[in-house]
């Protein structure tokens, strides 16, 4: 394994911000965590891909971290990468009443947005922290509401693989809202 290898190999070369020995208490609820050996942020398709390729030629492990609630990191830190999903898969987009969502955008913020679009049945995660791709990877449960969940499924788009989402569906309403996909 070469954490070095892949630093320079990621460093400036994609649209990425690359960094060694990033404090993963930094990056967690609980302030708890030591250093990941390498840090990446990601804000595009395009260099999530690049990254994963790069990681897996090194030999590196890897790890995606949302905004870190749930996670109890060990104080001695990671000896892979931690990568965080930036710009690119914060985005929230609405079609009438399907919303897409990517997996690092917030939970408070798609229910938030999906309010301010008159849609309703993600009321139910307000105070749920972290983002939609976490919720959907730790099957979120809304409290109180055995009918309403994050559910996730493979899709292929343009060569790339994705991941969609049947996003927080009530059963009964499922005109309530439709996908996220990330």
């Amino acid at each position: 394994m070469s954490i070095f290898n892949a630093y320079m190999a990621l460093s400036g070369a994609y649209d990425a911000d690359v960094t060694r020995d990033e404090r993963l208490s930094h990056h967690t609820t609980y302030r708890i965590g030591g250093p990941a050996a390498l840090f990446v942020k990601v804000n595009s398709y395009p260099a999530l891909l690049k990254t994963i390729e790069i990681l897996g030629r090194e030999g590196v492990d890897w790890v995606v971290l949302g905004k870190g609630s749930n996670i109890l990191a060990a104080d001695r830190g990671y000896d892979g990468c931690v990568i965080v999903l930036g710009r690119e898969f914060s985005r929230i987009s609405f079609d009438g009443s399907e919303v897409t969502a990517g997996a690092g955008a917030t939970i408070a913020r798609l229910v938030s947005e999906t309010l301010s679009h008159s849609l309703s049945g993600l009321e139910c995660l307000v105070g749920i922290p972290g983002t939609v791709g976490g919720g959907v990877r730790m099957n979120a449960v809304a409290p109180g509401l055995t009918d309403t969940r994050m559910a996730g499924q493979m899709k292929q788009n343009t060569g790339e693989e994705m991941v969609q989402a049947s996003a927080m569906r009530r059963l009964g309403h499922p005109e309530e809202i439709a996908d996220a996909i990330f």
